[in-house]
Protein backbone atom coordinates (compact mmCIF):
# COMPACT_ATOMS: atom_id res chain seq x y z
CA UNK A 1 0.00 0.00 0.00
CA UNK A 2 1.49 3.72 -0.86
CA UNK A 3 1.55 6.02 1.64
CA UNK A 4 -1.46 8.04 0.08
CA UNK A 5 -3.41 4.63 -0.07
CA UNK A 6 -2.66 4.34 3.59
CA UNK A 7 -3.69 7.73 4.45
CA UNK A 8 -6.91 7.33 2.24
CA UNK A 9 -7.64 4.02 3.97
CA UNK A 10 -7.34 5.37 7.37
CA UNK A 11 -9.42 8.34 6.68
CA UNK A 12 -12.30 5.90 5.75
CA UNK A 13 -11.21 3.54 8.63
CA UNK A 14 -11.71 6.84 11.07
CA UNK A 15 -15.18 7.49 9.23
CA UNK A 16 -16.33 3.96 10.38
CA UNK A 17 -15.67 1.51 7.48
CA UNK A 18 -14.71 -2.03 8.36
CA UNK A 19 -13.06 -2.89 5.15
CA UNK A 20 -11.00 0.09 6.00
CA UNK A 21 -10.06 -1.60 8.69
CA UNK A 22 -9.21 -4.92 7.58
CA UNK A 23 -7.81 -3.78 4.63
CA UNK A 24 -4.94 -2.23 7.35
CA UNK A 25 -4.85 -5.22 9.59
CA UNK A 26 -4.18 -7.42 5.97
CA UNK A 27 -1.07 -5.26 5.22
CA UNK A 28 0.08 -4.64 8.47
CA UNK A 29 -0.46 -7.48 10.23
CA UNK A 30 2.69 -9.78 9.02
CA UNK A 31 5.08 -6.91 9.73
CA UNK A 32 3.70 -6.75 13.48
CA UNK A 33 3.16 -10.32 13.83
CA UNK A 34 6.74 -10.73 12.98
CA UNK A 35 7.75 -7.64 15.54
CA UNK A 36 6.32 -9.50 18.29
CA UNK A 37 6.98 -13.17 17.73
CA UNK A 38 10.82 -11.44 17.52
CA UNK A 39 10.24 -10.34 20.80
CA UNK A 40 8.47 -12.98 22.92
CA UNK A 41 9.90 -15.68 20.95
CA UNK A 42 6.54 -17.41 21.12
CA UNK A 43 4.01 -17.80 17.99
CA UNK A 44 1.45 -18.29 19.87
CA UNK A 45 1.46 -15.56 22.21
CA UNK A 46 2.26 -13.52 18.89
CA UNK A 47 -0.69 -14.44 17.46
CA UNK A 48 -2.66 -13.11 20.63
CA UNK A 49 -0.30 -10.28 20.91
CA UNK A 50 -0.86 -9.23 17.28
CA UNK A 51 -4.49 -8.72 18.06
CA UNK A 52 -4.15 -7.26 20.87
CA UNK A 53 -1.56 -4.27 18.92
CA UNK A 54 -4.42 -3.88 16.25
CA UNK A 55 -7.30 -3.60 19.06
CA UNK A 56 -5.00 -1.24 20.78
CA UNK A 57 -4.22 0.53 17.33
CA UNK A 58 -8.07 0.50 16.17
CA UNK A 59 -9.26 2.53 19.32
CA UNK A 60 -6.88 5.14 19.16
CA UNK A 61 -6.59 5.55 15.74
CA UNK A 62 -7.75 9.28 16.05
CA UNK A 63 -4.65 9.98 18.07
CA UNK A 64 -2.29 8.74 15.00
CA UNK A 65 -0.29 11.68 13.75
CA UNK A 66 1.35 11.64 10.04
CA UNK A 67 3.46 14.69 11.06
CA UNK A 68 4.98 12.49 13.71
CA UNK A 69 5.53 9.39 11.76
CA UNK A 70 4.10 6.72 8.90
CA UNK A 71 1.39 4.47 9.94
CA UNK A 72 3.79 1.56 10.05
CA UNK A 73 6.16 3.43 12.59
CA UNK A 74 3.37 4.12 14.82
CA UNK A 75 1.86 0.75 14.37
CA UNK A 76 5.25 -0.91 15.21
CA UNK A 77 5.95 1.27 18.49
CA UNK A 78 2.53 -0.19 19.58
CA UNK A 79 3.76 -3.46 18.89
CA UNK A 80 6.78 -2.90 20.60
CA UNK A 81 5.22 -1.57 23.88
CA UNK A 82 2.95 -4.20 23.97
CA UNK A 83 5.33 -7.10 23.67
CA UNK A 84 8.01 -5.61 26.20
CA UNK A 85 4.93 -4.95 28.35
CA UNK A 86 3.68 -8.89 27.86
CA UNK A 87 7.68 -9.72 28.57
CA UNK A 88 7.95 -7.38 32.41
CA UNK A 89 4.50 -9.76 32.72
CA UNK A 90 5.89 -12.74 32.11
CA UNK A 91 9.78 -14.14 33.08
CA UNK A 92 11.34 -14.40 29.47
CA UNK A 93 12.22 -17.89 28.48
CA UNK A 94 15.90 -19.16 27.87
CA UNK A 95 17.75 -17.47 25.22
CA UNK A 96 16.51 -19.77 22.36
CA UNK A 97 16.91 -19.62 18.80
CA UNK A 98 13.20 -18.94 16.94
CA UNK A 99 13.44 -20.39 13.64
CA UNK A 100 9.66 -19.38 12.00
CA UNK A 101 10.36 -21.20 9.12
CA UNK A 102 11.64 -24.44 9.84
CA UNK A 103 10.61 -26.58 6.67
CA UNK A 104 12.83 -23.99 4.29
CA UNK A 105 15.71 -25.05 6.30
CA UNK A 106 15.37 -28.68 4.55
CA UNK A 107 15.26 -27.01 1.08
CA UNK A 108 18.97 -26.56 -0.86
CA UNK A 109 19.80 -22.98 -1.17
CA UNK A 110 19.49 -21.47 -4.37
CA UNK A 111 22.46 -21.76 -7.27
CA UNK A 112 23.28 -17.93 -6.64
CA UNK A 113 24.25 -18.42 -3.12
CA UNK A 114 26.58 -21.02 -4.55
CA UNK A 115 28.69 -19.36 -6.18
CA UNK A 116 28.23 -15.62 -4.25
CA UNK A 117 29.82 -17.15 -1.07
CA UNK A 118 32.77 -19.20 -0.33
CA UNK A 119 32.81 -21.68 2.68
CA UNK A 120 34.88 -19.24 4.88
CA UNK A 121 32.12 -16.09 4.32
CA UNK A 122 29.45 -18.88 5.25
CA UNK A 123 31.14 -20.05 8.05
CA UNK A 124 31.87 -16.00 8.87
CA UNK A 125 28.00 -15.62 8.70
CA UNK A 126 26.89 -18.35 10.60
CA UNK A 127 29.15 -17.11 12.95
CA UNK A 128 27.35 -13.63 12.76
CA UNK A 129 23.86 -15.12 12.95
CA UNK A 130 25.06 -17.17 16.21
CA UNK A 131 26.21 -14.44 17.94
CA UNK A 132 23.21 -12.05 16.73
CA UNK A 133 21.36 -14.75 18.38
CA UNK A 134 22.69 -14.95 21.76
CA UNK A 135 21.82 -11.70 22.08
CA UNK A 136 18.86 -9.97 24.51
CA UNK A 137 15.69 -10.32 22.20
CA UNK A 138 15.59 -6.58 22.11
CA UNK A 139 18.85 -5.93 21.06
CA UNK A 140 18.45 -8.22 18.30
CA UNK A 141 14.72 -6.83 17.13
CA UNK A 142 17.48 -3.19 16.81
CA UNK A 143 19.57 -4.85 14.77
CA UNK A 144 16.91 -6.61 12.47
CA UNK A 145 15.11 -3.16 12.45
CA UNK A 146 18.26 -0.99 11.46
CA UNK A 147 20.09 -3.54 9.39
CA UNK A 148 18.25 -6.11 7.88
CA UNK A 149 14.01 -3.85 7.49
CA UNK A 150 16.61 -1.15 6.45
CA UNK A 151 14.70 1.46 8.83
CA UNK A 152 16.10 4.82 9.55
CA UNK A 153 16.98 5.84 13.09
CA UNK A 154 13.97 8.06 13.52
CA UNK A 155 11.90 5.37 12.62
CA UNK A 156 13.34 2.97 15.35
CA UNK A 157 13.36 5.78 17.59
CA UNK A 158 9.97 6.16 17.37
CA UNK A 159 8.90 2.47 17.40
CA UNK A 160 10.80 2.11 20.27
CA UNK A 161 10.77 5.13 22.36
CA UNK A 162 13.76 6.63 22.27
CA UNK A 163 16.26 9.67 21.32
CA UNK A 164 18.16 9.12 17.80
CA UNK A 165 21.18 9.95 19.47
CA UNK A 166 19.78 7.35 22.19
CA UNK A 167 19.32 4.78 19.40
CA UNK A 168 22.70 5.89 17.69
CA UNK A 169 24.70 4.93 21.27
CA UNK A 170 22.64 1.73 21.78
CA UNK A 171 23.25 0.66 18.19
CA UNK A 172 27.52 1.12 19.02
CA UNK A 173 26.96 -1.15 22.00
CA UNK A 174 25.45 -3.28 20.32
CA UNK A 175 28.28 -3.72 17.33
CA UNK A 176 30.64 -3.62 20.25
CA UNK A 177 29.06 -6.78 22.10
CA UNK A 178 29.24 -8.16 18.66
CA UNK A 179 32.09 -7.69 17.91
CA UNK A 180 33.90 -8.65 21.23
CA UNK A 181 31.85 -12.38 20.79
CA UNK A 182 33.05 -12.58 17.57
CA UNK A 183 36.69 -11.91 18.58
CA UNK A 184 36.93 -14.72 21.45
Amino acid sequence: MTPHETELTLQSALRGEQTSYRRLFEEYSGGVYTTVVRLTGKTEVAEELTQDVFLRAFNALQSFDSQRGTFYTWIQRIAYNTAISYLRQKKPPEAETIDLELDRLDEPPPEYLHESFSEKDESKIERLMRAIESLPTTEQHLLTLYYFEERSLQEIGYIIGISTAALSSRLSRIRKKLYHKLSA
